[in-house]
């Protein structure tokens, strides 16, 4: 979510609309391409089916657009079978202290905190089985967004991927985003 309300607000060249639960100026552009359950109905569909559920991408003004993926599963869904270009990225914490970490932000924002910090490091492992595959074309480590040399990085891959110009990302916004994001990430 942080590299697409970085990218949406400074640079129009990213497709998005105003306003989601998180604040941050990025929309879904496909309703049901979020989280787990998602997931499990696109695998369910026939091919027909799949090929009008993704249809309203191709109504996207420039055709660049992001997608926030809740769960490792997506890396399942064989999307070149509907899409000619795409870059798939996977965000994956690679030391154990970040999962408690990720688990820990994840509750203070719902509110629930230390009684479900453990089911939900119980959940990422699990679903971290999913990010083992290779059907993703960049990874990145999320604790790698408080580095602008990394977040940078990341954004110049993911433009040389999808045969994009170079997006630069201004220093000032990404600034503004880790100030504002740190206590999350941080150990509590």
């Amino acid at each position: 979510m942080m590299l697409a309300s970085l990218l949406e607000k400074p640079n129009r060249k990213i497709a998005g609309r105003k306003g989601n639960a998180h604040h941050s100026g990025f929309s879904h552009i496909l309703k049901d391409f979020h989280d787990v359950n998602d997931v499990e109905t696109l695998l369910q569909m026939n091919n027909e089916k799949r090929i009008k559920f993704f249809e309203p991408l191709k109504y996207v003004y420039d055709r660049k657009c992001i997608h926030t993926l809740s769960s490792y599963k997506f890396l399942k869904v064989p999307f070149a079978q509907y899409f000619k270009s795409f870059t798939v990225v996977a965000l994956v914490p690679e030391h154990e202290d970040t999962h408690k970490n990720w688990a820990t932000r994840y509750e203070s924002a719902e509110g629930d905190m230390q009684d479900k910090i453990s089911d939900k490091i119980k959940y990422l492992k699990k679903d971290l089985v999913y990010a083992q595959e290779t059907n993703y074309h960049i990874k990145f480590d999320p604790i790698n967004f408080f580095n602008f040399q990394h977040t940078q990085k990341l954004v110049t891959d993911i433009c040389v991927h999808a045969k994009s110009d170079t997006i630069k990302i201004p220093y000032e916004n990404w600034s503004q985003h880790v100030a504002k994001s740190r206590v999350f990430f941080e150990s509590k």
